[in-house]
């Protein structure tokens, strides 16, 4: 599925119980556009490439970790509690809401913000970036 679609379609994998509403893809690119209203192509264009624009994308990965929800993101480099610097970075993260799509995108744009004010490309904790431009 992608979210640049014309039709919106349902994204529904292994979607919470307390997810009533599936959120569709016109409105999942709408959510990551206002999140990043700086680069809203790239934006969404990278969570496209990273889950397929599933909010409830998760993926296990080498070494017990995982990453989570529309932007991947990676826990065992942003979980305080697995990685005590990254507080510093993103702060607290509650991990039982990463599969909603707003929530997602939140934790993203503090990540793409600490990156660009390191002078680094925002995007670059993100691997599918090239593929998007850049």
């Amino acid at each position: 599925m992608k979210i640049t679609a014309a039709i919106a379609t349902v994204a529904v994998l292994a979607a919470p119980a307390s997810s009533a509403l599936a959120q569709s893809q016109r409105a999942i690119a709408v959510i990551i556009r206002q999140t990043f209203p700086d680069d809203p192509d790239r934006a969404v264009c990278i969570a496209d490439h990273e889950s397929d624009g599933t909010p409830h994308h998760f993926t296990p990965t080498a070494r017990n970790g995982s990453n989570t929800g529309l932007f991947q993101i990676d826990r065992l480099t942003w979980d305080p509690r697995l990685n005590p610097r990254a507080i510093a970075v993103v702060g607290r993260i509650d991990w039982n809401r990463m599969l909603d799509a707003a929530y997602n995108s939140a934790v993203a744009r503090r990540i793409y913000l600490y990156d660009r004010r390191r002078g680094h490309d925002p995007w670059s904790q993100w691997s599918t970036r090239t593929l998007c431009g850049g």
